[in-house]
């Protein structure tokens, strides 16, 4: 019964190592039903390839944790397997029989505790707690979490000099009008201005981490200085505030 045992506890262990798995990546900023499926896709070495998977290998901290989802269950695989097959080659008869409803009983009890809410509520918990000592795992992909449909997204976007935007306030510019954030900007000697106000005054070299629509962001990176860029704008504003008007008809409707 040593064997049996053995089982059921590397099952056990595995269990809680997917939903460790899946903890971890939650703590990457995805949502717990995609963690849960690719911890045990890394753990079981089945490996999907889908877009959700490709978000989790290009993102550093998920592709550490997957790659040791990937060490620890081709392991747990295994030995999971050497003791199934230890426990029932050295039985015989009733004995084997017994060893079976044994083996097949704890299985189906710890399948059964997996499944519970409360106990998955509460591991979630206790992980949380654990993890939250190690700061790889708080590295979120904020530029995914941002991007939303109808094309938003936050861009990266550089300070010519010359350009509409260089030697201009926040203020001035009026970006919000456009229906674009400036969340922060990253002066050319290194310094970053993580909120930027109104009065903050951009410079030629700064970098610029800005949200909205992709399309708009695309026109202003290529905005021209003087007239023509007041007029740019102007028609940007104007864009702005047709979608608007369209969004809170959908909303009424």
């Amino acid at each position: 019964m040593i064997e049996t045992a053995a089982l059921l506890i590397i099952v056990l262990v595995s269990i809680v190592a997917v939903r460790a798995g899946a903890v971890a990546l939650t703590m990457t900023g995805i949502s717990m039903d995609m963690a849960t499926f690719q911890s045990l896709s890394a753990f079981t070495g089945t490996g999907f390839t889908t877009s959700e998977a490709e978000s989790i290998v290009t993102h550093p901290a998920r592709r550490r944790i997957i790659q040791f989802q990937m060490l620890l269950g081709n392991a747990g695989l295994f030995s999971a397997l050497a003791a199934l097959i230890i426990s029932f080659s050295q039985t015989q008869g009733e004995s084997l029989f017994t060893r079976f409803l044994v083996t097949i009983s704890g299985l189906l009890v710890l399948l059964l505790l997996s499944k519970s809410r409360y106990l998955n509520q509460k591991l979630n918990a206790v992980l949380q707690v654990l993890f939250a000592r190690f700061p790889i795992l708080n590295l979120r992909d904020y530029e995914s979490l941002l991007r939303m449909d109808k094309g938003y997204a936050i861009s990266h976007m550089h300070v010519e000099d010359g350009s509409w935007l260089c030697k201009r306030t926040l203020r001035d510019l009026d970006l919000i009008s456009e229906g674009l954030l400036v969340l922060n900007l990253e002066r050319e000697d290194g310094y970053l201005v993580g909120t930027p106000g109104p009065n903050t005054l951009l410079r030629a070299g700064d970098q610029l981490l800005i949200y909205g629509q992709e399309a708009d962001v695309a026109h202003l990176n290529r905005r021209e200085s003087g007239a023509a860029g007041e007029t740019a704008h102007q028609q940007a504003v104007e864009r702005q505030r047709l979608r608007r008007a369209h969004e809170s008809a959908d909303d009424i409707l």
